[in-house]
């Protein structure tokens, strides 16, 4: 999955692990509210994409993430065309993680560490907004991916 597959999209994204317990379940429920929002919203629905991105790809095989998504869109695997799960290369990962300051690392339990970030990638490439945690609310984010989906268009 590159960035020129979104062009002309508002891109919401984030980072989990499929066997963290704590806060990764936490916004992959915000980003399935965010999505039900944005289906009510066929423009914006239509003009957006969610993307979540593994930070284990050693555990986080396609079939994985494809097993943990699932749930979150009800079942429906028609929806995993507005949200993908993606696991990248270690390489790769490590560029991206970098890029948007998420931190991790394995734990002494074997799990992993690492912070929470969600950002949003305007039509034209851009980040607009970033939020760090897992407390933000998924009505102020599902606005703010309107609103960038009803920008202008760029390229990513």
């Amino acid at each position: 999955v590159t960035f020129a597959k979104f062009r002309d999209k508002a891109l919401l994204l984030t980072f989990v692990d499929s066997q963290c317990k704590e806060d990764c379940p936490v916004i992959t429920a915000r980003f399935q509210k965010v999505n039900q929002m944005l289906e009510h919203n066929g423009r914006a629905y239509a003009t957006s994409h969610l993307l979540t991105v593994s930070i284990d790809p050693a555990n986080d095989t396609p079939p994985v993430l494809r097993k943990y998504g699932l749930p979150y869109l009800d079942g429906n695997a028609q929806g995993f065309a507005h949200w993908s799960f993606v696991v990248p290369t270690p390489a790769n990962l490590k560029k991206l993680a970098t890029a948007f300051g998420v931190i991790y690392r394995p734990s002494k339990d074997g799990d992993i560490e690492h912070t929470m970030v969600t950002a949003l990638i305007g039509p034209d490439g851009t980040v607009q907004q970033m939020w760090n945690g897992d407390d933000w609310d998924p009505k102020d984010v599902a606005q703010a991916v309107e609103d960038a989906a009803a920008g202008s268009k760029g390229r990513l």
